[in-house]
């Protein structure tokens, strides 16, 4: 019966030796295949991210444009707002200030016409003035007269047209009696001066001095 050659210890370690290289190299080549993927997969994968950053913020930029056209619109609106309502402010204050006027112009003719009804329902002075020269003098003299019945203290005032001087007197006239005013009075009278009479309780009257005067006061 042959007998087997029996295999040296040697020789085994020899074929375990090739052995764990082959499985060590092949190990490596896989150990560097995924680093290769690795890399190239990150690679592709930067590319993406910052594609992706970009669209982000061409999104953010359309985004704040959009809000600051919104803002401007926004504003404008709000000062026309602000102008529409100045404009009705300064309009009502208008209507105030047209309306106070109306009130004050209505009040005024009110205040006029309840003048004329006082005037018109009271009795007309009876007094009546002659403007006449004086005996030995070219001078003019008023003659002051009252036809009523009733003492009466008229107002008696004067407006020269020659140089706007002005005088006043108060005259004590009796039923029937007569008052004379003239130069003893500090008055010269001239053509064209306005004489205007007052009385409690009477209509006012006024008399115009007249161009010519002949009749002399006796």
């Amino acid at each position: 019966m042959p007998m087997s050659t029996p295999v040296s210890h040697s020789k085994q370690r020899a074929a375990g030796g090739v052995a764990s290289a082959r499985a060590s190299t092949g190990g490596g080549r896989l150990v560097l295949g995924m680093l290769a993927a690795v890399v190239f997969g990150a690679g592709a994968g930067g590319g993406y991210l910052t594609a992706y950053v970009q669209y982000e913020e061409k999104i953010a930029a359309i985004t704040q444009a959009a809000e600051l056209r919104v803002s401007a619109k926004n504003d404008r609106i709000r000062e026309l707002e602000e102008q529409q309502r100045e404009s009705q402010r300064q309009v009502e204050q208008q209507e105030r200030e047209l309306t106070q006027q109306a009130s004050a112009q209505e009040r005024e003719l009110i205040a006029r016409a309840d003048e004329r009804a006082r005037k018109l329902a009271r009795p007309d002075l009876p007094v009546r003035v002659w403007v006449r020269r004086a005996v030995g003098s070219n001078a003019l003299v008023a003659r002051v007269h009252n036809f009523g019945e009733k003492d009466l203290v008229v107002a008696v005032s004067v407006h020269s047209a020659l140089n706007d001087q002005r005088g006043a007197w108060n005259v004590d006239l009796a039923p029937s009696g007569t008052q004379i005013i003239g130069k003893e009075q500090g008055w010269k009278f001239a053509a064209g001066d306005e004489i205007d009479l007052a009385a409690n309780g009477f209509r006012p009257v006024s008399f115009h001095v007249p161009a010519q005067v002949r009749e002399q006061v006796r």
